[in-house]
């Protein structure tokens, strides 16, 4: 699975969302700043922009490539994959030979037995081809659900992180999309993950400390 892909869908509607907002307040601060220029002659549009609205953005191939959580959900969801794709295959194998030993023997059987194992085979076949459609459900739900919860984790971390540091905007930037230029001094990636990854850290930790204190309480 490519990281790109798997997070193209999380940021592709908030990042056009962001970005239509950040145009709506420009245009919203410049109305208001060319009223308030023509009544004082001092401020312009530009000057009221750069001074009330503090915006960053969060470079998402840095973010996906650093994320260790994100990381851990890939490999859990390829760890499944190959489990579930192991799990089949096996059992495609063994269809195979019953399959091949009774070409085998077919010739020493009535037409009777001959059609009985025949319908057999064929009702195993249709089970094998409905447990890979289910298999493959599965993955799909469970990615479904994986992408929820790390752009969860994304969202409520960028919005305190927002508010603690006074920023009226963080949008997603992409390479190839949506933003042709970004100054870096407006770059919070590092500190979005740094910050992400020490919660994901302190998430990780916090059952080996209540195990640990369960087993001094036994004390």
């Amino acid at each position: 699975m490519k990281s790109g892909d798997f997070m193209k869908n999380i940021f592709k509607i908030s990042s056009f969302l962001a970005f239509a907002v950040l145009i709506f307040v420009s245009c919203n601060q410049q109305g208001t700043s060319e009223t308030t220029g023509e009544a004082t002659g001092e401020s312009t549009a530009s000057d009221v922009i750069a001074s009330d609205l503090k915006v960053g953005y969060v470079n998402s191939d840095s973010l996906t490539k650093n994320y260790a959580f994100y990381q851990d959900v890939l490999k859990d969801l390829e760890s499944e994959r190959t489990r579930l794709e192991k799990q089949l295959e096996s059992r495609a194998q063994g269809l195979q030979k019953e399959i091949e030993d009774f070409q085998k023997t077919a010739q020493n059987l009535t037409l009777g037995q001959a059609r009985n194992i025949e319908e057999n085979l064929q009702r195993k076949q249709q089970n094998l081809m409905m447990q890979r459609e289910n298999f493959a459900q599965t993955l799909r739900m469970t990615e479904a659900e994986k992408t929820t919860e790390v752009f969860e984790k994304i969202n409520t971390f960028i919005s305190d992180y927002s508010k603690e540091k006074g920023y009226h905007m963080i949008f997603k930037f992409s390479p190839s999309e949506s933003i042709w230029y970004a100054d870096e001094r407006m770059d919070v990636t590092s500190d979005i993950v740094d910050g992400l990854n020490a919660a994901y850290d302190a998430e990780k930790s916090a059952p080996a400390k209540e195990e640990s204190t369960e087993a001094d309480s036994i004390k």
